[in-house]
């Protein structure tokens, strides 16, 4: 499965939204998904965070914003969570606004080769 987050920060309340969308129709094999338009994607989930939240947890550390972002409906898996986590805490120290990011399933059972 690909995956693509889309975490952006609202300029006027501050409150910080996560949408989740995936490809959920086959794609041909051996495509580049990093070439794959926005239509192909569909929204899974989207959930806004207040951005007293987000900044209380940004400043206890990650392992808290993890902890404040994980709920019963939205509970990506751990690298993909701490790259989520990662994200949203380089939107909040650089004041930006957005930040994109695409994951696909088949790199989770691609093992580092050996030196």
């Amino acid at each position: 499965m690909v995956e693509k987050f889309f975490i952006y920060r609202d300029i006027k309340s501050g409150n910080m939204t996560i949408e989740e969308k995936a490809v959920l129709n086959p794609i041909k094999r051996g495509s580049d998904v990093n070439r794959l338009t926005d239509d192909v994607f569909r929204l899974v989930y989207s959930i806004t965070y207040s951005k007293e939240k987000i900044e209380s947890a940004v400043g206890n550390g990650r392992s808290s914003l993890i902890a404040t972002i994980r709920s019963r409906n939205f509970f990506p898996i751990k690298r993909h969570c701490e790259a989520i986590a990662d994200a949203i805490i380089r939107i909040v120290d650089n004041n930006e606004t957005s930040e994109e990011l695409l994951f696909d399933a088949k790199d989770l059972f691609i093992q580092p080769q050996e030196k």
